[in-house]
């Protein structure tokens, strides 16, 4: 159920009205996708990097990407929402994962359609997703998100399975899931995926859950406006991967 910024996003946009100003929150990797894409349509790209501050620490030193034809540092919403007015923006989309709550955010502000920003997490973190399945009686893997070794232990006490998967909560951050068949493997892989975590996505809770099934399933969905203006999901892409262990 994780989702992560993709060219969908953007192919939505380009479709969505004719060219404008689009901004792409947060492209630390350089977010070139994006700005290629866009460039292509005739579409003027912002970039709108975080300050040092607010970025998570494997971050804190990246510079402000090129190719885009303005740039903004974002250091409130306030000041931000204003200057990307000023630029004329009329599309926003997340230059990655850790971009998807500000983009939101940003994109309610200007009055420009997108996703309610109070159900951000819903779209990056594995345990709000987790957490959301069960309350809603969808069958889904069972987990916990924590920050605390011995929560996962616990947990894992009580949860008997034939495997469990640990992954940072933050989905999109560069850092692989472990597998783990007991609690003396999730004690060990903890403490290098715990400082791996908080390192890129600034949060340091994992979600430790029972191994996948051998068949994983990926659909890619975006949400862009209707017909009639309201909110319509489209599902661009479907792939069903075998799962073939360790390698």
């Amino acid at each position: 159920m994780t989702t992560v910024p993709s060219s969908s996003a953007a192919a939505a946009v380009l479709r969505a009205g004719p060219a404008g100003a689009a901004a792409v929150v947060a492209p630390y990797d350089g977010g070139a996708p994006y700005q290629q894409a866009f460039a292509r349509h005739g579409w003027r790209t912002v970039a709108v990097l975080p300050e040092h501050r607010l970025r998570p620490p494997a971050y804190r030193n990246a510079t402000l990407p090129v190719g885009y034809g303005d740039r903004v540092v974002h250091r409130g919403l306030r000041q931000t929402v204003k200057a990307l007015r000023a630029l004329g923006v009329s599309a926003v989309v997340a230059g990655g994962a850790g971009g998807i709550e500000l983009a939101e955010r940003i994109a309610w502000q200007l009055g420009l359609p997108g996703a309610d920003p109070t159900s951000s997490p819903l779209r990056y973190d594995r345990g709000a997703q987790l957490a959301r399945l069960a309350r809603l009686g969808i069958p889904a893997l069972r987990g916990i998100r924590t920050a605390r070794l011995a929560d996962a232990v616990t947990w894992a006490r009580s949860h008997p399975a034939a495997g469990y998967l640990l992954a940072p909560a933050a989905a999109g951050t560069p850092v692989d899931a472990v597998e783990c068949a007991d609690e003396r493997q999730i004690g060990a892989a903890w403490p290098a995926l715990w400082h791996a975590a908080a390192r890129h996505s600034g949060s340091p809770h994992l979600v430790l859950s029972e191994l996948p099934g051998r068949h994983r399933y990926r659909v890619d969905t975006v949400t862009r406006p209707g017909p009639d203006g309201r909110p319509e999901h489209v599902v661009t892409g479907l792939r069903a991967d075998v799962h073939a262990g360790p390698r």
